[in-house]
């Protein structure tokens, strides 16, 4: 029987998520080709009140880097809520995206060009903006916008059961506070995914595969 073959994305991982970072490092053992594509927080709260100093997001930065089966994808800037972090204009989307973009350097995070927004909270010119700096974006299963751009749908919530007759499981939880949290979920996840899967980050997925 063929592998499974699988994509895996966690929302929200940041520097002030370590504890779940420990629980990848233990799925990582399990698996020898896992690979998974975090849509990471560059600059949380903590950091921008001074309860995390930059310098020690600038070494985390260095030390994530290192790990190759590791894919970093922007979650925005700082997954504010309310209004968040959706644009108002085109301009102002330009700004938001060349900023994330610009604090992603100022700490040495390497990352891919995939996007997704906080609380999925976009709209047509945040859309144009990520389309002018050639960004595929990643979309909700539960509302997917038709969109001008590479766009990326997950189909299994790892907190569930599998879904039938699929190519590619594309495998969504997150990093900690919800119903598919890695730490509530990740032994559901290992259960369903055969030892020998094939894993994919985002970025080769969208190269390989039919969105």
């Amino acid at each position: 029987m063929p592998s499974q073959k699988v994509v895996f994305d966690l929302d929200d991982f940041a520097i002030d998520k370590e504890n779940s970072f420990d629980i990848l490092k233990r799925i990582k053992e399990h698996y020898p080709k896992f690979k998974v594509s975090l849509f990471t927080v560059i600059y949380p709260e903590s950091v921008d009140r001074g309860a995390i100093p930059q310098a020690k997001l600038a070494m985390w930065g260095k030390a994530v880097n290192k790990y190759d089966w590791i894919e970093i994808c922007p979650h925005g800037l700082q997954h504010l809520q309310g209004e968040g972090e959706a644009s108002r204009s085109l301009k102002e989307a330009k700004g938001y995206v060349q900023f994330t973009e610009d604090v992603f350097k100022k700490f040495g995070v390497n990352h891919e060009k995939i996007w997704k927004s906080p609380y999925w909270q976009a709209n047509e010119l945040l859309y144009i903006a990520l389309k002018e700096k050639d960004y595929a974006i990643a979309l909700d299963r539960n509302n997917t916008p038709k969109v001008d751009l590479k766009s990326y749908v997950y189909n299994w919530s790892i907190d569930q059961e599998l879904p039938k007759n699929v190519k590619v499981i594309k495998a969504h939880g997150h990093m900690d506070t919800t119903a598919n949290a890695l730490h509530l979920s990740y032994k559901n996840f290992m259960d369903k995914i055969d030892s020998d899967a094939e894993f994919m980050f985002i970025s080769e997925y969208l190269k390989n595969e039919k969105t």
